[in-house]
Protein backbone atom coordinates (compact mmCIF):
# COMPACT_ATOMS: atom_id res chain seq x y z
CA UNK A 1 0.00 0.00 0.00
CA UNK A 2 1.11 3.78 -0.92
CA UNK A 3 1.59 6.01 1.85
CA UNK A 4 -1.50 7.55 3.59
CA UNK A 5 -1.23 10.59 1.74
CA UNK A 6 2.90 11.38 0.69
CA UNK A 7 2.17 14.86 0.72
CA UNK A 8 1.06 14.67 4.46
CA UNK A 9 4.27 12.48 4.86
CA UNK A 10 6.80 14.95 3.41
CA UNK A 11 4.51 18.20 5.12
CA UNK A 12 5.17 16.09 8.51
CA UNK A 13 8.80 15.84 7.69
CA UNK A 14 9.46 19.21 6.95
CA UNK A 15 7.74 20.27 10.13
CA UNK A 16 10.16 18.50 12.02
CA UNK A 17 13.32 19.16 10.14
CA UNK A 18 12.03 22.80 10.85
CA UNK A 19 11.38 22.37 14.01
CA UNK A 20 14.34 21.34 15.00
CA UNK A 21 16.32 23.84 13.30
CA UNK A 22 14.42 26.29 15.25
CA UNK A 23 15.40 24.50 18.30
CA UNK A 24 19.23 24.41 17.81
CA UNK A 25 19.06 28.12 16.39
CA UNK A 26 17.39 29.44 19.54
CA UNK A 27 19.59 27.03 21.78
CA UNK A 28 22.80 28.40 20.39
CA UNK A 29 21.33 32.37 20.59
CA UNK A 30 20.82 31.77 24.37
CA UNK A 31 24.45 30.02 24.47
CA UNK A 32 26.01 32.94 22.75
CA UNK A 33 24.08 35.62 25.00
CA UNK A 34 25.24 33.71 28.10
CA UNK A 35 29.00 34.15 27.00
CA UNK A 36 28.20 37.42 25.73
CA UNK A 37 27.38 38.67 29.36
CA UNK A 38 30.24 36.07 30.70
CA UNK A 39 32.87 38.12 28.80
CA UNK A 40 30.98 41.54 29.59
CA UNK A 41 30.83 41.12 33.03
CA UNK A 42 34.67 39.77 33.26
CA UNK A 43 35.86 43.39 31.16
CA UNK A 44 33.94 45.13 33.39
CA UNK A 45 35.17 43.73 37.04
CA UNK A 46 38.76 44.14 35.08
CA UNK A 47 38.03 48.14 34.30
CA UNK A 48 37.03 48.82 37.99
CA UNK A 49 39.94 46.34 39.50
CA UNK A 50 42.13 48.77 37.22
CA UNK A 51 40.64 52.37 37.74
CA UNK A 52 40.99 51.06 41.69
CA UNK A 53 44.35 50.32 41.21
CA UNK A 54 45.34 53.48 39.36
CA UNK A 55 43.28 55.59 42.40
CA UNK A 56 45.39 54.01 44.73
CA UNK A 57 48.91 54.42 42.88
CA UNK A 58 47.67 58.22 42.31
CA UNK A 59 47.66 58.27 46.17
CA UNK A 60 51.00 56.88 46.74
CA UNK A 61 52.57 59.61 43.87
CA UNK A 62 50.81 62.41 45.67
CA UNK A 63 51.88 61.24 49.41
CA UNK A 64 55.60 61.08 47.28
CA UNK A 65 55.56 64.98 46.22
Amino acid sequence: MHYVGSKWVLLLHVLLVMTIMISAFVAGHETGFERFQNVQKATYDYAVMLEKENSRLNRRLKVCK
